[in-house]
């Protein structure tokens, strides 16, 4: 993760509601403060809570008429708990310690007295105990799945204005490079025990899809395709979401969904090739260039690049590609 330029600071998470959907990212070490920060308010909210409900008990024992019940010894050793609580815990522990100095007094039920106040501070102290153990959940197991956002700091399509070969030499690179990562994905990720770190960085493992090998031949013609006017071959997807398949954190109207086939078929090209002769200074007249002319090759702004679609000499490879050669 440390490669990528992930987002640090508030953000919301579109695939949950707006407070579910409240988000922060933090680097380790921050992350590690803040749990610890939470645990702390947590303990203190609990003794204030304590507090509240202890001067609430205390003024509701006191406004009781019944002297003779309500304002006995044991009464009275409660009402100075009361009056001067410290945290939870403590105040439960001095009201049983009530109850044990008089338990030799049958008549006084110092210990059913005792208990049902207890429970009022044994209660908070419980419920604040879980909530400081539950605080820990506002974070993501770092072994699991997380969900990052990631800066757009290099969004777009990769472009050269230097048209020279070192140009030409680096986007065969790219090409090659992403080939090859797809490659190492799909031998990684696409089995049923795909659990490696490395599938985790997208949004989904893997894009659903439909795989159909008596297709049309896309390029029309009865003999066009060799292998026969249903012996292509045809993937297609389902319905891809940019939030949910590619990562493109959105609400739901702001979303666009999308689905893709592409048909391919091995064409005969007779009719669509041409041969040009290098001149000889450059190599002695002894490469030729083969031109395939399935569709022009399309600059960003729609003008014609080339006529033909692809083209490489029968000494050296070179190729471009373009968006009719594949339907």
């Amino acid at each position: 993760m440390d490669s990528l330029p992930v987002y640090t600071g508030f953000w919301r998470d579109h695939s949950h509601s707006d407070i579910l959907g409240a988000t922060i990212t933090l680097s380790s070490a921050n992350g590690a403060f803040l749990l610890a920060g939470l645990a702390t308010v947590a303990g203190l909210a609990g003794d204030r809570a304590w507090t509240i409900a202890a001067f609430i008990c205390h003024q509701w024992r006191a406004s009781k008429k019944d002297y003779d019940e309500f304002h006995d010894a044991v009464h009275l050793q409660h009402q100075i708990i009361l009056a001067n609580p410290g945290s939870a815990l403590n105040s439960a522990k001095q009201i049983k310690d009530v109850a044990s100095a008089w338990k030799n007094h049958k008549s006084l039920k110092a210990g059913r007295r005792s208990n049902l106040l207890l429970l009022v501070p044994a209660l908070i102290w419980t419920a604040f105990s879980v909530v400081g153990i539950f605080t820990s959940r506002v974070a993501t197991d770092s072994y699991r799945a997380n969900m990052v956002l990631l800066k757009s700091t290099t969004c777009g399509i990769p472009n050269s204005d230097n048209d020279t070969i070192q140009a030409s030499f680096s986007s065969i690179q790219k090409t090659s490079n992403d080939t090859r990562q797809a490659r190492e994905y799909s031998a990684t990720c696409y089995g049923d025990q795909g659990l490696a770190l490395s599938c985790s960085f997208l949004p989904v493992r893997r894009l659903n899809h439909s795989a159909i090998d008596n297709a049309s031949c896309p390029f029309g013609g009865t003999d066009r395709c060799i292998a026969g006017n249903n012996g292509a071959y045809s993937l297609d997807t389902d319905f891809l979401d940019s939030h949910v398949h590619l990562g493109i954190n959105a609400a739901r109207s702001d979303r666009v969904q999308f689905r893709k086939r592409k048909t391919c078929s091995v064409i005969h090209l007779d009719e669509d090739t041409e041969t040009q002769q290098i001149p000889d200074e450059i190599d002695d007249g002894r490469t030729k260039i083969l031109e395939i002319y399935l569709g022009p090759v399309l600059n960003d702004d729609g003008s014609v690049y080339t006529n033909y679609s692809l083209s490489y000499p029968t000494r050296y490879f070179y190729y471009s590609t373009s968006r009719y050669a594949i339907t």
